[in-house]
């Protein structure tokens, strides 16, 4: 009568019980866990839906934003003739640059204005400003 022992069945049936709890606060823990992602991915498109501007990213505004990296290029080309003596393949580039900066004086604090006006108008794509 080994098989129908009360102390044994009881705790086998305890060992079960906690297996199924275990398992139940796991599976509660991972739903809570999923609930909050879901709510900060919510959150998160919420703040960019409210965010100002225009959301224009074609590839247009793409190019004339780049324009803000050229000003401190233009403004190394004079520092970076000892590199192009060094590295020939730079010189046709570095030309170029001078040559802008001969052709117009005032360039770089023009450039740098203008891009200081662009970035000023909330009409215009955020990626622009």
């Amino acid at each position: 009568f080994d098989e129908f022992d009360l102390k044994r069945l009881e705790a086998t049936l305890g060992v079960l019980v906690a297996e199924k709890e275990a398992q139940e606060l796991a599976a509660c823990e991972e739903e809570s866990r999923r609930q909050a992602q879901l709510e900060l991915e919510q959150q998160v498109k919420k703040y960019y839906q409210t965010l100002p501007g225009n959301p224009d990213t074609a590839w247009s505004t793409r190019i004339v934003s780049s324009l803000a990296y050229f000003l401190p290029v233009w403004d190394a080309a004079k520092l970076g003739l000892p590199l192009g003596i060094l590295f020939p393949v730079l010189l046709p580039g570095l030309d170029i640059l001078l040559i802008a900066d001969k052709l117009i004086p005032w360039g770089p604090i023009v450039l740098f204005f203008t891009l200081q006006g662009i970035a000023n108008r909330k009409e215009l794509p955020a990626l622009l400003r």
